[in-house]
């Protein structure tokens, strides 16, 4: 399967995610505006990224976002996959953020659902402790492999979404 050009957003990834998000998107008013629309456990923006700390860590970069979306936190550390279908079945999210093992799990379960994704952002860029970043660090390539082959690039391919490398 071959990716275009068109596939892939562009953006500014150097000052943090939300300088990103807004260089890549455009005016993020206008994107919120759209959000109101938003439906239970249907993202979207799917962000992918290492660990659940990197979550953590991109979240709380994405605070100044929080007034105007919802944030889900996806990940295992501390969450048992059940309460998270429960949470995504109860609350509506524009953003959704974790590894690609749980993203998976939880697209598997129905309870992440990818009817509304419009944009899914792989967290390229940054370096575990051992310098690898998320396509180097082996126990994370099946995950991410399986999440992309069966959920994000049949997606890609429908033009429904575009990949986003930060």
């Amino acid at each position: 399967m071959s990716l275009e050009d068109d596939d892939f957003i562009r953006g500014n990834a150097a000052d943090g995610i939300v300088t990103y998000l807004k260089s890549a998107l455009g005016n993020w008013s206008s994107v919120c505006g759209k959000l109101e629309s938003a439906e239970t456990g249907s993202p979207f923006l799917l962000v992918a990224c290492a660990s659940a700390q990197r979550a953590v860590n991109l979240i709380r970069e994405l605070a100044p976002l929080q007034g105007q979306t919802k944030i889900a936190k996806l990940f295992a550390k501390h969450f048992k996959i059940e309460a998270q279908v429960s949470y995504l079945a109860e609350h509506k999210c524009h953003i959704a953020v974790g590894t690609p093992h749980r993203l998976f799990q939880l697209i598997q379960k129905d309870g992440l659902k990818t009817s509304r994704l419009k944009y899914f952002i792989l967290d390229w860029n940054w370096q575990d402790q051992k310098q690898r970043t998320i396509e180097k660090i082996p126990e994370l390539m099946r995950d991410l492999t399986d999440l992309l082959s069966s959920h994000i690039l049949p997606l890609v391919k429908r033009n429904q979404v575009q990949i986003g490398l930060y």
